[in-house]
């Protein structure tokens, strides 16, 4: 009945057909652009393997455009800081996914967290904003894991003399 409900509310605002013409809207030459971005990115990388370029640069292939390495930010981090740094970024974010236990709330929702940025990583960009989530997730298991974070129901403040 809710399923019933929403998708009447849906076809009756006018969402369900914004939702179908932005998918009919798209075409393989958005899928070749980006594929096109992708394998800058790679090359660009390869070309420059343990420093990278810094910065994204504009695309040889498609001038106008959007920038290599702009297209998800495993491809920005490759891009920009070579091989060497696009892979211990990645394997950091897998790494601290797999150790991240479930065993408290903290540590679940983190594991979420650190779930959506390891499939989100080569499609979306993390910048700014969800750099700073995905960083916190990764270290609030750490630090409740030694300890640090204390019920605060419980624990008085302490006062620095």
């Amino acid at each position: 009945v809710i399923v019933l409900v929403a998708l009447a509310i849906a076809v009756a605002s006018g969402v369900l057909g914004s939702v179908t013409s932005q998918l009919d809207s798209r075409t393989t030459d958005s899928d070749e652009a980006r594929s096109s971005l992708y394998a800058e990115a790679w090359n660009g990388a390869l070309d420059s393997p343990f420093i990278g370029y810094g910065t994204p640069r504009p695309s040889e292939v498609l001038p106008d455009g959007p920038p290599i390495g702009t297209h998800g930010q495993f491809w920005i981090v490759l891009y920009s800081h070579g091989v060497l740094g696009g892979g211990l970024y990645a394997l950091f974010v897998v790494h601290r996914f797999w150790r991240t236990g479930t065993g408290s709330p903290i540590q679940l929702w983190s594991k979420v967290a650190l779930f959506i940025a390891v499939l989100q990583l080569p499609i979306y960009g993390q910048l700014p904003q969800q750099l700073f989530v995905i960083m916190a997730a990764a270290a609030l298991p750490i630090v409740a894991e030694r300890g640090g974070l204390g019920d605060p129901a419980t624990e008085a403040p302490t006062v620095a003399a």
